[in-house]
């Protein structure tokens, strides 16, 4: 398996080259000279410590910086931790290593008959600041949260990576950074209540795109035909949404109009257990093709998106951040992604040499026993197949998903669609390597 091993950790080990490192500080204007603070020691040093902390601090990066060279950094690192060229250098960092590790070895792996090529998940996640940052962060919550940011982020589901990130003031609408219907060809794209809006959906469907959306509760569209679980149309007189007589625990899949739309929409009312009452998906995909029962363990998939978010909350720091300079807060959200983004590749790599399944938070949590290492590695220039033989396996028998049997009756395996249709496209991209 040495060849495996040195496939997967190739790609990581160019990420961390010394030589590009410093490119890239130097074209984002970050370092223009290198002195004493080092771009690739101060990157490898916000990963480890932002890896092993629920909350960012700035002291622990300091610490962990001067143990590894041996003399104090503190003023060369709050110096160049506060500019905003450092930000600009983290998020180059961050474009960098999504495309090196995720979007450029893989292809698409979503089943032939699926009629789209990708699948989007956006949602937002907010971080509560420092309130003297109310300023250049107000927060909606002026009493709770005087400061507070907003991240932005469509995730791409079948490569399970941050697809498109964007930081604001927790105060903006968060329906301005929802993805482009223009860029949805082809696309599916799956999003909460707060993204409701029947204009832009049907922006979607005349671009070429798909969706699944939750609808607000008050929706009263006119129901012009009603179906049954299996898709077979129902007898109906057309009537307002309101009128229809159902009770809260039905299934209804139905086609409506909006007065304000001539495009036709498909609603699916289904019960809500969290809100203990009827809930509503809306949707464009072909009930043909996609059943209601079929549509509702889609929407399901959102889920992925909660997971994300946590594991960069929990396990990478962003659950506080405690500075007073807005340039340091963004740098560190940035930072958490990166970190993430390692993470996960460590455990989608673990699963396709061991062809099992590796849960991404117990990889995330354990991270602490192997990222220090996987660190030393690739500051090397030997390769150590030992080392990563000890770090894969340590995954391998400690961060597997604990029931399999549950997870291959949930939509996430049976529809062949996510996480781990990534195994189709790894296994060919490393077959590919060995030619």
């Amino acid at each position: 398996m040495n060849n495996e091993f040195i496939t997967f950790s190739r790609p990581l080990k160019s990420f961390f080259d010394k030589i590009s490192i410093r490119e890239f500080a130097r074209k984002t204007k970050f370092m223009q000279r290198i002195r004493l603070l080092q771009p690739e020691c101060f990157l490898s040093t916000l990963i480890q410590t932002l890896s092993f902390k629920d909350h960012a601090n700035l002291a622990d990066i300091l610490r962990i910086m001067d143990s590894e060279q041996e003399t104090s950094q503190y003023k060369p690192f709050h110096n160049q931790i506060k500019k905003a060229e450092c930000t600009t250098f983290i998020q180059s960092m961050v474009e960098e290593a999504t495309k090196a590790l995720f979007l450029a070895p893989f292809k698409q792996a979503l089943p032939k008959e699926t009629p789209f090529k990708n699948i989007f998940l956006h949602d937002g996640s907010s971080l509560t600041l420092n309130p003297r940052l109310k300023e250049e962060f107000p927060g909606r919550f002026t009493k709770t949260a005087p400061a507070a940011i907003e991240c932005h982020l469509t995730m791409d589901l079948v490569k399970g990576v941050a697809h498109y990130i964007a930081l604001d003031a927790d105060k903006e609408s968060e329906k301005n950074y929802r993805p482009s219907e223009k860029g949805l060809k082809e696309t599916l794209v799956m999003m909460d209540a707060g993204y409701f809006d029947i204009g832009y959906l049907e922006k979607i469907s005349q671009s070429g795109g798909f969706f699944v959306v939750r609808a607000k509760a008050n929706i009263n569209p006119l129901v012009v035909a009603k179906y049954n679980e299996m898709g077979t149309e129902l007898f109906h007189n057309e009537m307002k949404l309101k009128e229809l007589k159902s009770k809260d625990h039905d299934f209804v899949d139905m086609d409506v109009q909006w007065i304000k739309t001539n495009t036709p929409f498909r609603v699916i009312q289904f019960y809500d257990r969290k809100r203990k009452g009827k809930g509503y998906l809306i949707t464009n995909l072909n009930r043909g093709q996609f059943t209601g029962e079929k549509v509702l363990s889609l929407y399901g998939l959102r889920w992925q998106i909660e997971l994300f978010f946590k594991e960069l909350k929990s396990f990478c720091s962003l659950k506080k951040v405690n500075t007073v300079n807005p340039n340091i807060v963004k740098t560190l959200i940035w930072a958490s992604l990166l970190t993430l983004i390692i993470k996960r590749y460590v455990a989608l790599s673990v699963g396709i040499l061991w062809q099992t399944i590796i849960s991404t938070q117990k990889t995330c949590r354990s991270s602490i026993c192997w990222l220090p290492k996987l660190m030393n590695y690739l500051k090397s220039d030997e390769q150590d197949i030992s080392l990563l033989d000890e770090i894969f396996s340590f995954i391998s028998k400690n961060c597997r998903r604990s029931n399999t049997k549950r997870d291959r009756e949930t939509e996430m395996f049976t529809s062949d669609l996510i996480p781990y249709c990534q195994i189709k496209y790894l296994e060919s991209y490393l077959h590919k390597k060995r030619a």
